[in-house]
């Protein structure tokens, strides 16, 4: 019904051809997606240098908030040209999944790792990388059952993730300090002082700092302080020694 909606088209006249015809075309789109997903594969491969070992992302969607959802999908992606490679899905009220007793977070693992299981069959390829959104249940699912005989699967930290952590703090210490006076007599936040805005920006630049710095620790350090400082620099107090000269004049 919600697809005829989505073309603007009327409802069926009967629920039977509806399905009839809704099972027809599903024929088509999965092999279109079968398709699609070995052309990735193989993109990915040759962007490997012809290795048939591959770093992939990957996470799961519920159809509601939280852990209490009844279904929910996952997917993994390749990673440099990001395009999907595999996709499963569960519901606690299939007997197929058989995941009535257990949380949607134990069905995301759990399907994460199903689709490692069948790489080598389905694509001939290993997932020696995994790019994780810093849910740590994945990786020790993977550990503990590993897909691949001999083979590690190493976790990679999602930058995003990595960076929304720094936020997610932020965000606390200005609640533990929201009534506190500061040494200069104002408040932790406020205008001109730490607003959710601000720290918003400061994720989005460490972010960018981590991504230009990934290879170079001591280059991290010195951009992850540059955007603290560069913002409270004063005439007074000048911080700009970190700051690149390309976006601090």
């Amino acid at each position: 019904m919600k697809l005829l909606g989505a073309l603007n088209l009327p409802p069926p006249v009967q629920e039977q051809k509806y399905r009839e015809a809704q099972e027809f075309i599903l024929n088509y789109v999965e092999k279109a997606q079968e398709q699609s997903m070995i052309a990735a594969v193989e993109e990915a491969v040759v962007e490997a240098g012809d290795v048939r070992n591959l770093t992939i992302s990957g996470d799961g969607a519920w159809l509601t908030r939280g852990f209490s959802s009844v279904h929910g999908i996952s997917a993994l992606c390749s990673t440099t040209r990001p395009k999907t490679v595999d996709t499963n899905w569960c519901s606690k009220k299939c007997s197929k999944c058989q995941g009535a007793e257990r949380t949607s977070g134990e069905m995301e693992k759990e399907m994460i790792h199903e689709m490692f299981c069948r790489s080598l069959s389905k694509y001939k390829i290993n997932y020696v990388s995994y790019i994780g959104d810093g849910d740590a249940k994945v990786r020790k699912y993977l550990t503990d059952n590993p897909p691949y005989s001999g083979v590690i699967i190493k976790k990679l930290e999602d930058t995003n993730h990595f960076a929304k952590r720094m936020l997610s703090r932020i965000k606390e210490v200005k609640q533990e300090n929201k009534n506190r006076i500061l040494s200069d007599g104002k408040n932790f936040s406020g205008k001109g002082r730490m607003t959710d805005a601000q720290a918003i920006k400061f994720k989005i630049y460490f972010a960018k700092a981590i991504r230009e710095s990934k290879t170079d620790l001591d280059k991290l350090y010195q951009k992850s302080w540059a955007i603290f400082k560069h913002h409270y620099s004063t005439d007074k107090q000048p911080m700009h020694d970190w700051c690149d000269s390309k976006w601090c004049k």
